[in-house]
């Protein structure tokens, strides 16, 4: 090995390195009241909340996320943009992918985050039942999703 390398071997030492991980979680659907605005009404609660919790993960990570429906009718959630190559029972499409969360069901979603940004998650339910899932969406089933970049991937520009 030359001398003039040895710095590039600290160098890569220094810089941050991405570890994938897995991360569970557990979404507890339930029926409930609430007032965001100040006037109290009924609406879906997940984990107690709505919207939804704001999830955080890194580029790379293994999923799981345990859905519970403890609401008072079928659902499934959608994870919107993340790819599903190999995973699509996790899509949440009721009636292509998967059979919606029956009441007092459960659901488990695996898949592995191969992006970073922005995306969001939401309830969807197969196209007979349109009414049902835009109810459910306007009246909170729904949360974010932010997926931070691997540090070590090359900048786009």
């Amino acid at each position: 090995m030359q001398l003039r390398n040895i710095p590039l071997l600290f160098a890569g030492a220094i810089l941050p390195v991405a570890q994938a991980a897995l991360r569970q979680h557990t979404l507890e659907l339930t029926y409930g009241t609430h007032d965001a605005d100040g006037t109290t009404r009924e609406s879906w609660l997940i984990n107690g909340q709505t919207p939804g919790p704001h999830l955080v993960w890194d580029e790379g990570d293994q999923i799981s996320i345990k859905v519970v429906n403890k609401g008072h009718e079928p659902v499934a959630m959608h994870w919107h943009g993340i790819e599903q190559v190999g995973t699509p029972w996790s899509d949440g499409v009721p009636g292509l992918t998967q059979w919606p969360i029956p009441v007092q069901g459960d659901f488990m979603y695996n898949f592995t985050v191969k992006q970073a940004g922005f995306q969001y998650f939401t309830s969807s339910q197969d196209e007979t039942n349109m009414t049902e899932q835009k109810m459910q969406l306007d009246d909170g089933l729904k949360g974010s999703i932010y997926i931070r970049p691997n540090p070590n991937k090359p900048k786009p520009f």
